[in-house]
């Protein structure tokens, strides 16, 4: 199946589209709806079919039907999302020690926080992710963003080395 994510706002709409790209489901969550995570920026899908999406106010799993299992939003503003074995890793930007930062959290299957790594930190810029899906190869994760000073732009590349091989596109 084809899932496709965005939402306005805080409001989150996917489609699940079959392989001829007929409508199989459509899953919907508005602001202030219990287990509302804000509008989707990414999917990852893990080797059991589950899906995981970045929202604006967090992420959320979803069985592959498209019923939702689990929300975490300890972090929001996460907006690029890849997931690997057991893992899922996800991209966002967050106000550290006085800049916006690069910001990697790492989820378990069940999204609980098993790390979080601040991947800006040693540049005096405010750093952002925007729209986008990381790239992967077996044993390396890619994510770009981009950072600022004053006027001047520049596009950040990431190359995380994970431990564990397998990525799951």
């Amino acid at each position: 199946s084809l899932w496709v994510v965005g939402g306005l706002g805080e409001h989150f709409l996917a489609v699940i589209l079959d392989k001829n790209l007929d409508e199989v489901a459509r899953i919907a969550y508005s602001q202030g709806r219990e287990n509302s995570f804000g509008s989707g920026s990414g999917v990852c899908f893990d080797s059991s079919g589950h899906a995981y999406v970045a929202g604006g106010e967090g992420v959320a799993k979803f069985t592959p039907s498209g019923e939702l299992v689990a929300v975490n939003r300890e972090y929001r503003g996460l907006v690029k999302i890849a997931c690997m074995g057991d893992r899922v890793y996800a991209f966002g930007d967050r106000r550290v020690k006085g800049y916006r930062r690069h910001v990697l959290v790492v989820f378990d299957s069940d999204l609980n926080v098993v790390e979080r790594r601040v991947l800006s930190k040693n540049t005096r810029r405010n750093a952002y992710f925007t729209w986008g899906k990381p790239a992967f190869d077996e044993n390396t994760l890619y994510a770009a963003g981009w950072d600022e000073a004053g006027s001047e732009e520049r596009i950040v590349v990431y190359a995380i080395q994970i431990a564990s091989p397998g990525f799951q596109p």
